[in-house]
């Protein structure tokens, strides 16, 4: 919902990954990025501070939660040059620059079972996360819910996942540089699914097929698109 996945920021990250006790463990990360190069001033950033745990209650169920900062510098007034707005859908802006500030608190949790169902479909996973913007006193919320089938993860020959996702993301909960490119041109203001399907030929060959149905949540504009990819891994 919130991140595009080519995203490659300018930047530094750093990732805490400990094991406090068996079955449990703590996460904790923190970056600073580079939104965009501003001759004019300073550079717009963005430093979200994350911490999440995973916990295995047994073999078959485990579950991952996560809370998420984000702290943005130097975004309000601006124009950010990767904004994508569709159709004229995007962020609020005032005398083409940014109106409002996007620091922003997130919240993520996946619930996974393994083999409840037999070797037929070996996971099935529960995905929800919400957004909100606190600057805009209305159109700063936004959520995913989904389901995610099959193998936990698609590398070796004969594993295949397949997800439904669900979404709705309003106009200023976040800012329009960094949603998925694909959903209503990668701009906020949208509603709608995803469905996607992979499947590995074998290990590092992959196919896969990906659809999007959104429109605008408060207008007429609306985007389906399919994709068909053949994916070689080396």
């Amino acid at each position: 919902m919130l991140w595009d996945s080519d995203i490659n920021p300018e930047g530094g990250a750093l990732q805490l990954d400990l094991e406090t006790m068996p079955n449990l463990n703590v996460i904790f990360a923190t970056a600073v990025f580079v939104i965009d190069e501003n001759s004019d001033g300073a550079d717009p950033l963005v430093i979200p501070i994350q911490g999440g745990l995973s916990y295995k209650f047994t073999e078959q169920v485990d579950v991952k939660l996560a809370a998420t900062y984000y702290s943005f510098v130097d975004v309000q007034g601006t124009a950010l040059e990767f904004s994508a707005p569709f159709a004229g859908v995007g962020n609020t802006l005032v005398n083409d620059v940014l109106m409002f500030d996007y620091d922003a608190i997130s919240v993520s949790a996946e619930l996974g079972l393994s083999k409840l169902l037999g070797e037929i479909i070996p996971y099935v996973g529960l995905i929800g996360e919400y957004v909100h913007n606190p600057d805009p006193d209305d159109d700063n919320d936004g959520y995913l819910g989904g389901i995610k089938i099959g193998h936990r993860k698609v590398s070796e020959g004969g594993q295949w996942q397949a997800n439904f996702l669900y979404r709705y993301l309003e106009r200023d909960a976040w800012p329009d540089v960094f949603p998925d490119s694909d959903f209503l041109g990668g701009s906020t203001d949208g509603e709608g699914f995803e469905i996607t399907v992979e499947y590995a030929v074998i290990k590092h060959v992959t196919v896969g097929m990906d659809y999007y149905h959104s429109e605008q949540i408060d207008g007429d504009a609306d985007q389906d698109l399919l994709q068909l990819d053949v994916v070689l891994k080396f």
